[in-house]
């Protein structure tokens, strides 16, 4: 029963280090179409940081609808576009313009650039 708890320990710490290894977080407000607050904050980013759009492709078995059927769902992670920090708005939020013609709505992932 302790290896047990010990093992679970471990995992949750080792998962809590690979979270910051690759900051992610998601866009919670489009301001227009260039520019919008993204949920990762001071400590996390700084002005001029790269970040990545990232859409998931999901598919499913039988061709149903992504959200019918989780335990078949089979998602893809796609970077379809790139963005700049322009403006750190406190610990929580920040302000990314995104590069040319990229799609982006509320909801959607950023991770850092590497």
């Amino acid at each position: 029963m302790l290896r047990v708890a010990l093992f679970a320990l471990l995992t949750l710490v080792g998962a809590g280090c690979a979270t910051h290894s690759a900051m992610r977080g998601s866009v919670v407000m489009r301001v227009n179409n260039s520019d919008a607050h993204v949920c990762l904050g001071e400590g996390e980013v700084a002005v001029g940081d790269t970040v990545n759009l990232i859409h998931h492709d999901c598919a499913t078995k039988n061709n149903e609808k992504p959200w019918v059927g989780a335990a078949g769902d089979r998602c893809r992670r796609q970077v379809v576009g790139t963005g700049q920090v322009v403006e750190v708005l406190n610990s929580h939020y920040s302000i990314v313009r995104f590069k040319g013609d990229v799609a982006f709505v509320e909801g959607d992932t950023i991770e850092k650039a590497k």
